[in-house]
């Protein structure tokens, strides 16, 4: 992660913090290798899970975690 995509999603995450009423505990951010032929993400090597509300962090187990059928939503 590049350090201006951390503090984006540093700032993200504080936002998120100040607004009590959103429901959103914590964040999810999952890393992806991409298919070399397609260039669409094949295979999640990195899943961390950040709370908003302590700001701790912990990684979780990625066995298992299919790549998703439609990122429209994430772009």
């Amino acid at each position: 992660m590049t350090r201006r995509s951390k503090r984006e999603l540093e700032r993200a995450l504080d936002d998120l913090g100040d607004s009590p009423d959103d429901g959103i505990d914590t964040v999810i951010i999952r890393k992806w290798r991409s298919d070399p032929d397609t260039g669409e993400p094949a295979e999640c090597y990195q899943a961390t899970e950040h709370d908003i509300e302590t700001g701790a962090s912990r990684d979780l187990d990625v066995d298992g975690i299919d790549a998703p059928a439609d990122l429209e939503g994430d772009r």
